[in-house]
């Protein structure tokens, strides 16, 4: 029988598998997380013993009665249930729960949360930050954003700009500007700014990578072909 190799995947779900579905698979190399069933039967875990696991960091098992919610890039999370089990790849925002209860939650990547909501992490492969900003005055941008002074003058006060790949600060935004309106910045991977305002974004950021101010790739910010030298 032809049996199949599992690699380089962030998690694995074989709650509902048969032991005959698991005799299926030689070998499972690099995942972050498998699931199992919490009481298994004793054809399952033999079979499941018969797999080699190579750089695997975590086996947790599920009760019968848990769900399994994958939420893959970015994602709002509103009324999370304690009945569930979260599994964020990528970035979210979690802004409301169900009840008091904990909720369980793995995380490969980052997310943001109410401190008044009890979460149970898991699992943390990245970040998790309590939100000490108002949700209600953020802007969210999936992709890139380049932010100018016609921008900041229209914004309120507060405003939290959140990217999940790229913000580009205009030549024509001053710290005075970002001061005035207390503008605040999480950004999953590079701020490309000039230099006059690189303090303020350093003090008032939260970035997944780097900060970048030299002159030629901040012009070519948008161009994933130039060489980035980090600052």
């Amino acid at each position: 029988m032809f049996k199949k190799r599992i690699m380089n995947v962030a998690t694995l779900d074989f709650t509902n598998y048969s032991p005959e579905a698991l005799r299926k698979i030689k070998k499972i190399v690099n995942c972050a997380t498998i699931f199992l069933p919490q009481n298994p039967s004793k054809e399952f875990m033999e079979a499941f013993s018969e797999i080699k696991l190579v750089n695997i960091a975590n086996t947790i098992y599920i009760p019968n009665d848990k769900t399994i919610c994958k939420v893959n890039g970015f994602e709002v999370l509103k009324n999370i249930n304690p009945k569930n089990l979260y599994i964020v790849n990528g970035m979210a925002f979690i802004v409301s729960a169900l009840s008091d209860e904990p909720v369980q939650m793995i995380v490969n990547g980052g997310v943001f949360y109410k401190e008044n909501i009890n979460i149970d992490f898991v699992s943390l492969n990245g970040k998790a930050t309590p939100m000490n900003f108002d949700y209600e005055k953020a802007k969210i941008y999936q992709n890139k954003i380049e932010i100018n002074a016609d921008f900041i003058r229209i914004s309120e006060a507060g405003t939290v700009i959140i990217c999940m790949n790229k913000i580009k600060i205009s030549e024509d935004v001053t710290e005075e500007m970002l001061i005035e309106k207390k503008i605040q910045f999480i950004c999953q991977n590079k701020i490309f700014c000039k230099e006059n305002v690189y303090g303020y974004i350093a003090a008032n950021s939260q970035i997944g990578n780097k900060i970048i101010t030299d002159e030629k790739e901040y012009q070519n910010w948008n161009n994933p072909l130039i060489k980035k030298k980090i600052r």
